[in-house]
């Protein structure tokens, strides 16, 4: 049987993980604005424990790489395809 696990299945440190006040500080937005990511899509991965809402912080810097733009028509193209896809639900 292999140790090997799937990312997924691996202990999570605490140290590894933000809560939405520590993503405001550390990245510049609101707590609000992560709220309505999560809420409406299009942010980071999430884990949801209790009440209690946490991000990894590897998950975190996946989704800003995705973000990155040499210049605002490729993000404007980005944001039109985004809200294309959310709004087909």
């Amino acid at each position: 049987m292999s140790t090997t696990q799937p990312m997924e299945a691996r202990a999570v440190l605490a140290s590894d993980m933000l809560d939405p006040q520590a993503m405001s500080e550390q990245y510049g937005n609101s707590v609000q604005y992560w709220a309505k990511l999560r809420l409406y899509g299009g942010g980071p991965v999430f884990f949801k424990i209790g009440r209690s809402v946490r991000y990894r912080r590897a998950d975190v810097e996946c989704w800003l790489s995705a973000r990155r733009f040499e210049n605002t028509a490729q993000a404007e193209a980005a944001d039109r395809k985004s809200t294309r896809l959310n709004s087909s639900h």
